[in-house]
């Protein structure tokens, strides 16, 4: 299967060690499109976002709240 039609979800609970080193991980041999993680964190929404690579959306920061913002 070419790598740029491969698509994968991972949902579960992982410590943060664990979570930076799957990051870590996913930017090193991502190729094509982005990558995206969203966790929980000590924030007022109760998450954090992170995006790598050439995303079709991008998280905006709005008085403090993290938004999905369609270019």
């Amino acid at each position: 299967m070419d790598a740029r039609t491969e698509n994968g979800i991972f949902l579960g609970s992982v410590t943060g060690m664990v979570r930076e080193r799957l990051w870590q991980k996913l930017c090193d041999e991502s190729r094509y499109g982005a990558c995206v993680t969203i966790h929980s964190d000590n924030t007022e929404q109760g998450f954090s976002i992170r995006i790598a690579g050439e995303p079709s959306r991008q998280v905006v920061d709005f008085e403090g709240l993290s938004l999905i913002r369609v270019p």
